[in-house]
């Protein structure tokens, strides 16, 4: 087990936290100096030019407070993932089990297909190493084994990094309940929209209702999927054992007291081996050698 990835992405969504309640905080602080003004502005006869004026000034101080909350969350977030780069590579870094690779070879040579008993005798000596994963998987197809090794690939790992990453690109999170300030105070406003390869559109942004919005759902749809990532990542993302010993002194905690994970890591029957797939395979055969028998009978039938 990995606690030090379990708790990064803890210490992310704690981060998202802090952002949610400092955006909050501001825009809540706005509303209530705005609806002062409102009142304030009805003693004058420019009623509305002097709300205006006064409205925007809060907007710009609002902006820029957004700014550094939004800035502090950023660089938490790129610290985070920096870290999880370093763990990622670190359990990449470990060595096959050599009484693994001995057996995988003989399944390999001899194209014996193992019983589901056997493959996970294997992933226990295996230990959650990822090229062994790999090689398990591939080896089981070779064989055309009945069953299939689900697990989180290094691409899957990778992914992960890059969709928390990925939070930071155009980041503009208005809590729902503060919507109608956050258009007010980003009214007229625009910022360039970044592409996931890091091109620029300059002035690709417009803080409308709708990005706002939009925004909202899809900060709060990837921090979902951040917190689905904490089991795979504390359970599959690992090293030695001695040093998940570590880890978990490091962090305080004796391991009894640390919940543990749920792997990503599986034996699943083969869907393309059961045997309901084969009957459709075969009745697919069949069904095509009885129309290319028909369209035989057509041809020669024409040819007459």
């Amino acid at each position: 087990m990995n606690i030090i990835n379990g708790t990064l992405i803890d210490l992310l969504l704690s981060a998202a936290e802090t952002l949610h309640a400092e955006t909050c905080r501001i825009l809540q602080s706005y509303r209530t100096k705005r609806d002062y003004e409102r009142e304030i502005s009805k003693r004058y006869k420019d009623e509305e030019g002097f709300f205006r004026q006064e409205q925007s000034k809060l907007a710009a101080i609002a902006r820029e407070e957004i700014a550094k909350a939004e800035q502090a969350f950023s660089a938490k977030v790129t610290d985070y993932a920096k870290q999880m780069e370093g763990q990622l590579k670190k359990h990449l870094s470990m060595p096959v089990n050599s009484q693994f690779r001995e057996k995988l070879s003989m399944l390999s040579d001899f194209g014996i297909q193992p019983e589901k008993i056997e493959i996970d005798d294997l992933l226990t000596l295996n230990a959650g190493n990822q090229i062994g994963l790999t090689a398990l998987a591939k080896t089981l197809k070779k064989v055309d084994s009945p069953y299939v090794l689900k697990y989180h690939s290094t691409k899957d790992f990778e992914e992960d990094i890059a969709e928390i990453k990925d939070i930071l690109r155009n980041l503009k999170y208005i809590p729902a309940d503060y919507h109608s300030e956050g258009c007010e105070i980003y009214k007229g406003i625009t910022a360039d929209f970044v592409y996931p390869n890091g091109a620029k559109l300059g002035s690709g942004i417009s803080y409308d209702s709708v990005w706002l919005i939009q925004s909202n759902v899809a900060f709060e749809s990837a921090l979902e999927k951040i917190k689905g990532m904490k089991d795979i990542w504390s359970a599959d993302c690992s090293y030695s054992e001695a040093d998940e010993t570590a880890d978990e002194e490091t962090a305080g905690l004796p391991a009894e007291e640390i919940s543990r994970p749920k792997s990503g890591t599986a034996v699943e029957d083969d869907p393309e081996s059961s045997e309901a797939m084969k009957i459709a395979k075969q009745l697919g055969r069949e069904t095509a050698k009885a129309r290319q028998a028909f369209e035989d009978l057509k041809k020669s039938s024409m040819m007459r």
